[in-house]
């Protein structure tokens, strides 16, 4: 569900982003070249959930699809 995340954050060797949900949705901002960890801080009951190899090119817009929140 789009509520159930709190915070999404994404890293990258020395380069750590993170940004708050907002209609199932999230953006960062400023992301460098890079392959990142991209997680999902969820809310109880749901879990976390964690995508790696996130290929990202600085100025373009990567899209990672729909994360599915499991119970």
């Amino acid at each position: 569900p789009a509520e159930g995340a709190k915070e999404v954050w994404a890293i990258s060797g020395s380069d750590t982003l993170n940004t708050t949900p907002s209609g199932g949705s999230f953006e960062f901002s400023n992301a460098k070249t890079g392959t990142y960890k991209v997680g999902v801080d969820a809310i109880e009951p749901l879990q976390d959930a964690v995508l790696d190899g996130v290929q990202v090119a600085e100025g373009n817009v990567t899209d990672v699809g729909e994360i599915t929140l499991q119970k």
